[in-house]
Formats: C-alpha cells, structure tokens, sequence
C-alpha cells in the first residue's frame, strides 16, 4: 500500500469566542474616553414670579438702558444704531452712573437672528464680567480670581447684573 505523499494539512480553526468581548471593552473604552461637544448655552437665573404691575413700579425709567435687536440685525442703545464694541461702552457707563439701580433692558425682535442675540448677550456678560473684576481691584485690591467666597459675593451685590428680556415685534426704522 501506498501512503500518499501530500497530506493536505488542516488550517486550525481560530478561535473567535473572545472577539466579541474585546469589541465591547474597546466600545467602552472609546465611549469612555472621547469628550462630547456640548450646546453653547447662557447661564441664567430667573427672578422669581412677580406681577407685571410691581415691576414696572418699581423700575426707574431714568435707570433703563434699553437695548434692541431688530429682525434685520441692527443693534440699537437708547434708540441710536451701535456696534458691540460701543454697546459695552453704554453698557458700562451706564452701570456705573446709575449704581445698583440700574436696569439693562434688552428687546429681540422674534425674527431675529440667534446669533446677532448671542453676540449682545456675550457683549452684556463680558461687560459685567469686567466692571466687576475692576470693582474687585479697586475696593478689595485684588482680582477677582483671587477673592474668596464671601468677597465674591459682595462684588455681585455692588454690581449686580441686572438684565430684563422682552421679545417683540421690534423693526427697522424704516418699518415703524
């Protein structure tokens, strides 16, 4: 009898049981890992409930500021057309002449677009932000970075930001 010569050798079979274990620790891992991007938002606490009649009584009209948006973009103070970078300069003057009693008042038009509201909203923040670290370097000699919880405090309540929001039908001049 004759062997014969070539033997087809077999292929061991792979074992694939754990494939499935790894796929799903290197799901975890990943999901773990990776940071999601999160929606930009605005960070706001609202007054609680109060008649509209109480607040009206209550705000100065001397102490407004009045902001608007129109649905074409244009940024208004006080009825003239300005730019963000003299929007915090308003902004800024007027929060320091009027003290805590003043009131920023910012009217959107529904048409509007978000990102001409986000972009006053940044200008309104970032000028609050600023008057307040100066009031820190001016009273307490520090920043405001550096100043304790108590300190901080004490700078919100001799700066208070104090933003009052209404959407309306607010339009060009040419539309009124």
């Amino acid at each position: 009898m004759m062997e014969p010569r070539f033997r087809r050798k077999q292929v061991p079979a792979l074992n694939t049981a754990s494939t499935s274990d790894i796929s799903f620790m290197l799901l975890i891992f990943f999901l773990v890992t990776t940071s999601m991007n999160l929606d930009k938002g605005l960070p706001r606490i609202l007054p609680p409930a109060a008649p509209s009649e109480q607040v009206e009584s209550q705000v100065d009209k001397g102490s407004l500021l009045r902001i608007s948006i129109s649905s074409n973009g244009d940024v208004k103070c006080d009825g003239r057309k300005v730019d963000m970078k003299q929007l915090s300069l308003y902004i800024s003057r007027h929060v320091t002449n009027r003290g805590k009693k003043h009131v920023v008042q910012l009217e959107t038009s529904r048409k509007a677009k978000y990102d001409n509201y986000f972009q006053v909203q940044q200008v309104i923040v970032s000028t609050y932000r600023r008057l307040r670290e100066e009031w820190a370097v001016r009273h307490l000699h520090k920043r405001l970075a550096y100043c304790s919880a108590a300190e901080v405090r004490l700078v919100r309540e001799n700066v208070p930001q104090k933003v009052a929001e209404i959407y309306a039908n607010v339009e060009e001049e040419d539309g009124r």
